[in-house]
């Protein structure tokens, strides 16, 4: 069974694929906007902290469904929080 996909939006308006994300957490409640919480390994093998950089304050991202490739969200950062996890290390936390 495929799992979903992040994608974010660079200057260029090229989709690119994030091959480090952990876990993505996706809200959707009536009377309410829909919400993501994407959690990103911030290690590219060698490096700590190298998706602080990449990722700024109102970038387009989307969810797409491994099934259908349908997209399931699409949004704008509001929040990137660099964190420790316990499992995985240095982490982003994407608010969408």
């Amino acid at each position: 069974m495929p799992s979903s996909t992040l994608q974010r939006r660079d200057g260029a308006g090229t989709w690119i694929t994030e091959n480090n994300y952990i876990r993505l957490t996706y809200s959707d409640t009536i009377y309410f906007p829909a919400s993501l919480e994407a959690t990103i390994a911030n290690f590219d093998g060698t490096n700590f902290n190298v998706l602080e950089s990449t990722y700024t304050d109102f970038m387009e991202v989307r969810v797409i469904e491994g099934n259908t490739n349908r997209i399931i969200f699409y949004g704008r950062v509001e929040q990137i929080k660099p964190d420790y996890d316990t499992a995985y290390g240095q982490v982003l936390i994407i608010y969408a």
